[in-house]
């Protein structure tokens, strides 16, 4: 789909008795140029496709950049499934062209989903949700709910970021997708420095198989391999699960080792209850990959809060561990290990930032009264609200929810 004859962006619009939904019978024309796709919202607009057999190797919607198109591509308010498709199949495909270094993909209040594939082998391979490369992707209220891929080498069932110029997520839920080998997200190798970061954002209920390996390490939620510094605020990783060996919520590690300069900050993070067979919380499995810590809880894992294998740097203040393992350094009064610190189970929390398409806010592991987590954070680390977007106070609270 080319829009060279009429300069600047174009913008598809759907004029139709909603709600609606439109099944595709073949692949939607490979889109090159900069362009906005705006639905009516999600509950009211499905995009799905018609034949199985046509869509066994395609994409719903295939960006492949030919020029600077410096408007970028917009994807929002509207419902992505790709339940009727079959093996190696994105719901959204971005292929950046050689020497473009401009585009960008925003996708805001999209629901991608594959509720029909529950008890099914269908998509099997990277990137189910989103995959693309060598450009900035932005992804905001949104969900990536219920996309399973339960076959051996099906992994990263939401986001495969691969040499990307920056990842970007801000109040987006992940949950209950099913990952065959993989993490829900990946992100290797994001180059613009200081601008990748996940935001007010929850990962709950992930699972990985752990379907047809032997000794690699397999994580539930987040495998990150920055080239630079990524950013990790108000957000809750807990309930996820591994089935072999690696984290059950977030491995630290680089796809190439001879450039490694990876620097993951957490600010107010909630790690818990994830299950693993060596680490639930924090998995570092490589050398180089220096972590910083403030304001964050990590609790409650069947195994261990942290798991570093290799020689890294990593410190933190104003932490709280249910064990030692994280080894925050330097090791001070501000760090309590040893400690509960009484999380509710994860529930619906309201806030303005937890509106999500599928018609329920995020699930929160909020503190509760008692906790010791209660004003007891770092006021100048504490990130400015927490993840439902209420100001926190001073002093603030330790972990992603603020206890008012």
């Amino acid at each position: 789909m080319a829009a060279e004859g009429n300069p600047g962006p174009d913008t598809i619009e759907f004029n139709m008795t909603f709600p609606a939904a439109i099944a595709l019978a073949c692949p939607f024309p490979t889109i090159t140029e900069s362009l906005a796709i705006a639905g009516p919202g999600p509950d009211k607009l499905t995009i799905n496709v018609d034949d199985p057999a046509v869509f066994n190797t395609s994409q719903i919607f295939d960006i492949n950049t030919r020029s600077k198109a410096k408007e970028g591509y917009d994807i929002s308010s509207l419902t992505l499934d790709g339940s009727l498709a079959r093996d190696n199949v994105d719901l959204l495909r971005v292929i950046r062209a050689a020497g473009n270094s401009y585009d960008k993909l925003t996708a805001g209040y999209v629901l991608f989903t594959a509720l029909g594939c529950e008890n099914s082998n269908s998509m099997h391979n990277k990137g189910d949700g989103i995959y693309y490369t060598s450009m900035t992707l932005t992804v905001k209220q949104s969900a990536f709910y219920k996309i399973r891929m339960n076959t051996a080498g099906a992994e990263r069932v939401a986001i495969y970021s691969l040499s990307s110029w920056a990842l970007q997520i801000y109040a987006t839920r992940f949950e209950k997708n099913v990952s065959g080998t993989g993490a829900v997200v990946v992100a290797f190798n994001t180059h613009e420095f200081g601008k990748s970061y996940i935001r007010a954002s929850s990962f709950t209920e992930n699972i990985t198989l752990g379907l047809g390996v032997s000794n690699v390490p397999q994580d539930s939620a987040l495998v990150l391999g920055p080239k630079g510094t990524f950013l990790i605020e108000n957000s809750t990783f807990s309930g996820n699960k591994s089935g072999f060996a690696g984290s059950g919520a977030i491995n630290l590690t680089y796809s190439n080792p001879s450039s490694p300069s990876s620097y993951v900050k957490f600010r107010n993070v909630t790690i818990s209850d994830n299950i693993d067979k060596f680490g639930g919380g924090i998995g570092i499995v490589v050398d180089d990959i220096d972590f910083d810590s403030y304001n964050s809880i990590f609790a409650n894992h069947n195994t261990l809060d942290c798991f570093i294998n290799q020689s890294s740097n990593y410190s933190g203040e104003y932490n709280i561990e249910s064990s030692d393992n994280c080894d925050f350094n330097p090791v001070s009064g501000t760090n309590m290990q040893f400690t509960d610190p009484k999380l509710a189970p994860p529930t619906v929390n309201g806030g303005y930032n937890n509106s999500t398409p599928i018609g329920c806010t995020f699930k929160q592991a909020p503190i509760t009264p008692g906790s010791p987590g209660v004003d007891a954070g770092d006021d100048p680390t504490c990130a400015h609200t927490d993840q439902r977007g209420f100001v926190r106070p001073s002093p603030c609270d330790i972990g992603a929810y603020e206890l008012f």
